[in-house]
């Protein structure tokens, strides 16, 4: 297993300088030679992220589809429309067993987030477990990025 400190002069000169500056620096992508799957190291759950993977995670409900469980569990209310953009993109890591972790609107602080996107936060963390991503044969954690559009 090659460690990505070794495959990456930058990332190993974040780690030099301080960890002040380790979560800035660790968030730039690195491509596993090996698989070809983009990853960055995540400074707070400690392991590799991967953003571009050979199998994607998917949905385990009957149906196998995300967005048939968004239409049926999310209510919109006019108020919600008009509040909101055409477009909100929720992002979300599916860990290398399963679980959903680190929802969150992309882009946006939590603080500022508006009724309607609250709502999808909160139902997709309710969400059972995803079949995780693959690399090379081998489960990883996954970086999830979902658009939906009204």
């Amino acid at each position: 297993m090659v460690k990505p400190w070794k495959m990456n002069k930058d990332f190993r000169r974040c780690l030099l300088i301080g960890v002040a500056l380790v979560a800035l620096c660790s968030h730039r992508n690195v491509i596993d030679q090996k698989t070809e799957c983009n990853y960055y190291y995540d400074t707070l759950l400690r392991e590799r992220i991967y953003t571009k993977v050979s199998i994607q995670p998917q949905y385990n409900d009957e149906k196998g589809q995300v967005i048939g469980f968004i239409r049926k569990k999310l209510s919109v209310t006019e108020t919600d429309l008009l509040e909101n953009s055409e477009k909100i993109v929720l992002a979300f890591i599916i860990s290398s067993d399963g679980r959903m972790q680190q929802v969150r609107v992309d882009n946006k602080a939590e603080t500022k987030y508006t009724s309607l996107e609250k709502k999808m936060v909160l139902m997709l963390r309710s969400m059972s477990k995803w079949t995780p991503g693959e690399c090379n044969g081998i489960k990883v954690s996954t970086l999830v990025r979902l658009p939906i559009i009204f």
